[in-house]
């Protein structure tokens, strides 16, 4: 017996049935021409792929320069966004009182080694006190300091 579950599935390919019988395998009609197809060779090429357009660029790293001077900008030596290795010369601050300094400490340094130098030939003749000579040796090493320390600063 027929059962009514199996009507929808014959239904469906009744369609494809009749469509497949009156083609006859594609034997009716004119004979078809030869294909046309287009050939490519493939090969390898550079490819360089251009973009333009308008845009503000933000930078990925920026820098905050303070001076632990408080001294006035005399000179920059770089330009903005230029590239700088390390130890270049960015700024040049005024050192003018720094230089004067170091002169003073120069002539200073020039009196104490004089004296130095004396009190060097008279220590052994009993001349001057062993306390004379200390202070002398003391002064000659502290204005060496100083002057090493306002070497840097300039």
């Amino acid at each position: 017996m027929f059962q009514l579950k199996q009507l929808p599935c014959c239904l469906l390919s009744l369609p494809f049935l009749v469509t497949g019988a009156f083609a006859q395998g594609g034997k009716g009609g004119a004979p078809a021409g030869p294909l046309i197809a287009e050939v490519y060779t493939v090969k390898k090429e550079p490819f360089t792929q251009t973009i333009s357009t308008v845009g503000t660029l933000k930078a990925n790293e920026t820098v905050t320069l303070v001076s632990e001077l408080s001294r006035r900008l005399v000179k920059i030596h770089v330009e903005e966004g230029s590239t700088v290795a390390a130890g270049d010369l960015l700024f040049k601050l005024d050192d003018t009182d720094l230089v004067a300094e170091l002169g003073e400490i120069d002539a200073r340094l020039k009196l104490a080694d004089t004296n130095k130098k004396r009190v060097d030939n008279l220590l052994p003749s009993k001349a001057i006190s062993q306390q004379e000579f200390d202070i002398s040796t003391a002064e000659l090493s502290i204005l060496e300091a100083q002057r090493a320390t306002q070497a840097v600063q300039v």
